[in-house]
């Protein structure tokens, strides 16, 4: 009995000569999870104290990522010397990202302080049993693994159905589809149908722009669906390819003389491009998009008693756009 009590009381007093410099790392598609200030105020309550320190030659690394399916936190202690200690990997496919955030805080908890593990309600003034034979490690990975289990886990309709869109804005310009190269104001949105494949729907309007003689002006306004496949060769750059069939109307406005069809008229194209999105800060993108606009049904204005037309759309053009964009998570 008093060898088992020596053993338990130095547990205690050596768990509660621990302090960590806490790094928390969250990474993209983390912002729900709970910060850096509520983990550590939760298990400064749990062990009734504060075992963080800035000034702590040990670190506890601290990183929270998102898949399509789950959430993920990785813990690892850095001692003084550099030498990598005690790590423990958690995930939970619970809707909210709260369960893991409780993971974490309960590992963290059991990796300062072993003998919490069995301790019912940590605020509660009741007497701690300790088993000295135990293993305080083997205890604390048991706990840490069934705090991912409080929630069963809740499976989305599609599994592989990933919910990020994202919403742009921007100018483009393009060739071919007006008298001369013309600027326009776009917006789209966009969202995830399964692994790199994404869905799109965009609208672009092109102001009149006159023609050599300036007897005539044209101007355009499509709305487009596109399907586009992207990757991230890394963290802050995504890459991608689109296809994007069009449709819209071409606006006719005639200063002199009388044309044989005034009027708007049907048109459709398709564009092919290729993008780059490079991350600027938190959801904010810069998206920069060449690519081919393809004229499917090409238009030719007619005057009277005129051999030559007023203007003849070209099959293809140069298509470009540059825009600002919002991923969410």
């Amino acid at each position: 009995m008093a060898t088992s009590w020596m053993a338990t009381s130095w547990m205690a007093t050596s768990a509660h000569a621990q302090s960590y410099d806490l790094n928390w790392i969250a990474g993209e598609g983390t912002e729900s999870c709970p910060r850096e200030a509520m983990v550590a105020a939760d298990v400064a309550a749990r062990l009734q104290r504060n075992p963080f320190s800035s000034e702590s030659p040990q670190q506890l690394f601290v990183e929270l990522t998102r898949s399509a399916t789950h959430w993920h936190a990785a813990l690892a202690v850095r001692h003084a010397n550099g030498e990598e200690g005690w790590s423990r990997p958690l995930q939970s496919a619970s809707p909210s990202c709260d369960t893991l955030g409780d993971a974490v805080v309960l590992a963290i908890v059991l990796m300062i302080d072993p003998a919490m593990a069995v301790a019912p309600v940590p605020e509660a003034d009741t007497p701690v049993e300790t088993d000295a034979e135990a293993d305080p490690e083997t205890e604390a990975e048991a706990a840490a693994e069934a705090a991912t289990e409080t929630s069963p886990p809740v499976e989305p309709p599609d599994a592989g159905f990933d919910p990020r869109i994202s919403a742009h804005a921007g100018a483009s310009f393009a060739g071919g589809v007006l008298p001369e190269f013309a600027a326009s104001a776009h917006l789209g949105v966009e969202g995830a149908i399964a692994g790199p494949l994404r869905w799109g729907f965009g609208m672009r309007f092109f102001p009149e722009v006159q023609t050599a003689s300036g007897d005539f002006a044209f101007g355009l306004t499509s709305f487009s669906l596109t399907l586009c496949a992207e990757g991230r060769p890394i963290e802050r750059l995504l890459l991608g390819g689109c296809v994007s069939p069009m449709i819209g109307v071409i606006h006719a406005v005639v200063f002199e003389p009388d044309p044989t069809f005034p009027g708007d008229r049907a048109w459709a194209g398709l564009a092919t491009d290729l993008s780059a999105q490079l991350r600027v800060v938190g959801p904010l993108w810069v998206r920069v998009e060449g690519g081919v606009l393809w004229s499917l049904l090409r238009r030719r204005f007619d005057v009277r008693n005129e051999p030559e037309p007023a203007f003849r759309q070209d099959l293809a053009g140069l298509n470009l756009a540059v825009s600002l964009a919002l991923r969410f998570p």
